[in-house]
């Protein structure tokens, strides 16, 4: 079992890491191939490979031709994406992890409210 200090300096290498990331892109590419249009019948020869970029934002799809000297960036990017999603739920099972070790407060426990004294009001 890892100590309180542990987790929370692995919590910071992962702030760290998460930090260094600086350009994401969400989404996938996937690499297209067709076959020549004049040579389709014989079934020899290719046209591509063409890359989309295809994803969703705000509820609403898109795909995005991307030229065959862009794809290894978009992949890149998409790659560094993945990564940070890992950290980031690396970083939020370790909060767990220090919210249920032995000492910590519990929901609601640092809140306490002192009854209230009431008085007796009359009105006019």
């Amino acid at each position: 079992m890892q100590t309180r200090q542990e987790l929370a300096e692995r919590q910071q290498k992962l702030l760290l890491e998460m930090g260094q990331i600086q350009v994401m892109r969400r989404g996938t590419l996937s690499p297209q191939v067709y076959p020549e249009r004049r040579k389709r019948k014989e079934g020899t020869g290719k046209e591509g490979p063409y890359f989309v970029w295809q994803g969703s934002l705000k509820g609403k799809h898109f795909s995005v031709r991307v030229r065959a000297e862009e794809a290894p960036r978009f992949a890149d990017e998409i790659a560094q994406r993945r990564k940070f999603e890992a950290l980031a739920a690396e970083y939020i099972a370790l909060g767990q992890r220090l919210a249920e070790l032995p000492g910590a407060p519990a929901l609601g426990e640092e809140v306490k409210k002192k009854p209230s004294s009431r008085r007796n009001r009359t009105r006019k």
